[in-house]
């Protein structure tokens, strides 16, 4: 498979989000953080009509200074971000070599292109933006869920799509925080797709309030975060690696305590179910985390036993089943081209 160029899909993405969502246009900028560290120029795309606070913004020195550091910052902590208040504009910094780092080449277009529109959910939808006050559970779920539905119209049912539960539901074991606990949202708006839900043909605004009313009804809420963070307090920052995974086996004991609340054990076992197929688990630069088969049949008929006790009995066949993957070839490109917002190159802004 030929190497992505992730610029194009950080470019085509946001050029459909102010297409589909005129809002946008001519308050908020979006920097590509790696191809601006690539180019040795500061890469910001989005309208920038006279007299709008955009165009107001590009046209000051100090705010061009204020966004470059955004780029630097970003590229330091390998992370993405949004700002929803910038010199009276909103900005979106994407990193997406560094979101993409770890999955197979084959999920690196869709990933990048949820990425772009995760951060715009914290732009346009209420109660996800950085300076709201409302718990960042919500916020995330918010931005994830937007994401999602985006991508699923743009691409259908990906490998990226089956693998987000697992992902977020991994994040927040290991690393103890769970503002991006996202998993029963990410699962719901792809039932819903799974079951017909046409995103396509839907309205820009609709997605909108049907992300809203997604996040609304299954959003993690403190008291869930707080038995997650209980749950996995001894197996924090233990993760698996091609040459241990046995970390997965911790996870799994303590997934399966009787103390242990029916939220963290179905959390914990959607951590686990990707490494329980017998092809195990692909991650970034081809490598694999596979489990030899008498550990991966131990791990995966405890949880399934647990999963049966606790009445769980989807959750159960699918353990069994080895969660043999039903997921649709995706996209080798974005949707048809739409009217191309600008594309700015700051020269000479060199970042370090």
């Amino acid at each position: 498979m030929t190497d992505i160029n992730l610029s194009n899909v950080v470019e085509q993405s946001a050029e459909n989000l102010f297409h589909d969502y005129p809002q946008l246009r001519g308050n908020t900028l979006f920097i590509d953080a790696t191809e601006s560290q690539r180019s040795g120029t500061l890469k910001l795309i989005g309208p920038q009509d006279p007299g709008t606070p955009v165009s107001r913004c590009l046209d000051d020195p100090e705010s061009l200074d204020h966004l470059k550091s955004f780029a630097t910052t970003a590229l330091r902590k390998g992370n993405s971000y949004a700002s929803d208040d910038f010199a009276g504009i909103r900005v979106c910094v994407i990193n997406a070599d560094a979101y993409v780092r770890t999955l197979p080449q084959k999920d690196h277009a869709v990933a990048a292109d949820f990425l772009v529109n995760h951060e715009a959910g914290h732009i346009l939808i209420e109660h996800a933006t950085a300076s709201d006050k409302t718990n960042d559970e919500l916020k995330e779920a918010n931005a994830d869920v937007f994401g999602v539905n985006r991508t699923l119209a743009t691409h259908g049912l990906t490998s990226f799509h089956e693998k987000l539960p697992s992902i977020r539901s991994h994040e927040a074991i290991v690393a103890g925080e769970t503002s991006h606990l996202t998993s029963q949202v990410v699962e719901k708006a792809l039932e819903d797709f799974r079951n017909g839900k046409n995103l396509k043909d839907m309205d820009p605004q609709a997605l909108l309030q049907d992300c809203r009313d997604i996040s609304a009804q299954m959003a993690t809420n403190s008291h869930e975060g707080a038995e997650i963070k209980s749950a996995f307090f001894d197996i924090r920052g233990y993760g698996p690696s091609v040459n241990d995974p046995s970390p997965l086996a911790a996870l799994t004991f303590a997934a399966t305590k009787d103390d242990v609340s029916n939220f963290a054990f179905l959390i914990g076992a959607t951590a686990i179910k990707p490494y329980l197929t017998p092809e195990g688990k692909e991650r970034g630069n081809g490598e694999r985390i596979k489990l030899d088969d008498n550990m991966r049949q131990n791990l995966g008929n405890e949880l399934a036993t647990e999963a049966g006790r606790r009445g769980l009995d989807k959750l159960a066949a699918e353990i069994r089943e080895n969660m043999g993957s039903i997921c649709t070839p995706m996209k080798e490109q974005l949707q048809a081209e739409k009217p191309k917002p600008a594309v700015v190159a700051i020269p000479a802004m060199v970042l370090t």
